[in-house]
Formats: C-alpha cells, sequence, structure tokens
C-alpha cells in the first residue's frame, strides 16, 4: 500500500539544497510556520497542498513563496558595491593617498553588507506577509485546523 500523497511530498528531496521540501497542509500549518520563526532560516522548498485553492492559484503561489524564500541578497549587494566604487572614485579627494584605501575597503564592505542585509530583510518580510495573507484565505474559506 502507497503512502498518502502529503508524506511522499515530504520525503521528496529538493533538488536544489537536499532538503525535504516543506509542505503547507492547512491553515495550523501557515499558522505553525508563521509563529515557528522557520521562514528565517529554510531554504527548502515550499509545497502548497491547500484542498480549499484551487490548483493554478496553489503554484502561482507556490513560485512567489519560493522566489521569496531562496533570494540571498548577492544581486543588491554586488549592485551595492558597485554605486560605492563609483561614488569612492568620483568622491576621491584631489590629494588622495594609498592610506585612504582602508577606508575606501571599508566602505565597499559595508555596501555589500547593507545591500544583502536589505534585500533578505525584504525578502523574508515579503514571505511572510504572503504566508499570513494565505492563512486568512484559508481561514476565512474554511481550513480553519
Amino acid at each position: 500500500m502507497s503512502a498518502p500523497a502529503s508524506q511522499a511530498i515530504r520525503k521528496r528531496p529538493d533538488a536544489a539544497h537536499g532538503l525535504p521540501p516543506l509542505s503547507l497542509l492547512s491553515a495550523g500549518d501557515l499558522a505553525r510556520f508563521l509563529r515557528s520563526g522557520r521562514w528565517l532560516r529554510s531554504r527548502a522548498e515550499i509545497v502548497v497542498r491547500l484542498p480549499q485553492i484551487e490548483r493554478i492559484a496553489r503554484r502561482r503561489i507556490e513560485r512567489r513563496l519560493n522566489f521569496w524564500g531562496r533570494v540571498c541578497g548577492c544581486i543588491p549587494g554586488t549592485l551595492a558595491v558597485l554605486a560605492a566604487i563609483v561614488w569612492c572614485v568620483l568622491a576621491a579627494p584631489p590629494d588622495w593617498q594609498p592610506a585612504m584605501l582602508l577606508t575606501d575597503a571599508a566602505i565597499l564592505l559595508a555596501a555589500a553588507f547593507a545591500g544583502k542585509l536589505a534585500s533578505l530583510t525584504f525578502a523574508r518580510l515579503a514571505l511572510v506577509a504572503e504566508v499570513a495573507l494565505l492563512w486568512r484565505r484559508a481561514r476565512r474559506m474554511g481550513g480553519r485546523s
């Protein structure tokens, strides 16, 4: 006898990270996901299996949740570094000295960190907002478990 579909889904590893997917099967699962803080650290694939929501809508929701959950902040960090390089070059005083290189390097590192942190913060807040809206929708449609 085969395992139920929900258990089969939980055992399928995420191809990108080797983690089992995070299955959201009910409004209770959504609430536990929000309360647990797992959204802050997990990069597992999110699978939405709420019966009250039609299949096409679930796929769109899954794509958005997985996008926000996998944002790493590398591109915004890189763009912040490029902007800082331009700023360091254009704002360099005419009497620039090699000793100022350490200051410029610190500015570049701070820009990279700030860009990455801002991107991760925004992505995780967007993920939480999406799951909270989904939780409210699931509860409204009758999945109060």
